[in-house]
């Protein structure tokens, strides 16, 4: 009976896989960019500084994060440690021009992941800003700024982590079930049983290989098919069944 539980548990974590996949996508693609959870939640951020004009608008912008402004460092730091915004963002613009920027950020939860997320992502578009009102003091410039990119999370995560967990998943079951296989055989002895056939050994073994062989691309095939069904669909499929 071990050979069938392991069949009958590699067919339910493929199932699994197939069945819960957009929830993987949404819960895993959270954990490495919660950016992706959009309006779910929305970070008040306080800023404080001379440069506030400057990096409140910017801050403000996001969908999923508000400003709050503060006169002094110490009242924006009062209202983060009362819980009254997410984190503390202070910009001080000093006499070349430079300014220097210090966040601060709760810790400890999926929360506080997004918080840093947002904040990041705020701070990066003021860099961008920056750059861009600087480009005309330069005598000349080095490099041009590289082009926004809005890629969508979903699509990268389901061609990046699951298509390449579904392509192999199978090939590695198959595997395994074959070693297990040939393992209970010799355990119960029906493998010399096999021998009595006009067939070597390795043309058993081969036997055995070829029937999983065959069946691991057609898995691969069909879950091509159920992503393809689902609006993600694959280019050259012969290419990765291959």
């Amino acid at each position: 009976m071990r050979s069938e539980k392991t069949i009958v548990l590699a067919l339910a974590i493929q199932l699994f896989i197939a069945a819960f996949s957009s929830f993987l996508v949404v819960g895993l693609v959270s954990l490495y960019d919660p950016g992706t959870t959009g309006d779910a939640f929305e970070v008040e951020v306080g800023v404080a500084g001379n440069a506030t004009d400057d990096l409140a608008p910017v801050v403000q912008r996001g969908d999923a994060r508000s400003a709050v402004v503060y006169e002094s460092r110490s009242a924006a730091m009062e209202a983060f440690g009362d819980g009254r915004v997410d984190a503390m963002v202070h910009a001080t613009r000093q006499p070349s021009g430079r300014v220097v920027v210090s966040a601060v950020a709760p810790e400890g939860s999926f929360r506080t992941t997004f918080v840093v997320s947002q904040v990041k992502d705020a701070l990066s578009e003021y860099e961008r800003h920056r750059r861009a009102d600087l480009a005309d003091s330069f005598a000349r410039q080095p490099l041009d700024l590289p082009p926004e990119r809005d890629a969508n999370p979903y699509f990268s995560f389901t061609y990046t982590v699951l298509l390449p967990l579904l392509a192999f998943l199978p090939a590695f079951i198959s595997g395994s079930v074959m070693a297990d296989t040939l393992a209970e055989e010799a355990e119960r002895g029906t493998l010399e049983l096999l021998r009595v056939a006009p067939l070597s050994l390795p043309e058993i073994v081969d036997g055995k290989a070829i029937a999983l062989v065959g069946l691991a691309p057609a898995q691969v095939a069909l879950w091509l098919a159920l992503l393809a069904y689902n609006g993600s669909a694959v280019s050259n499929p012969l290419a990765v069944l291959a």
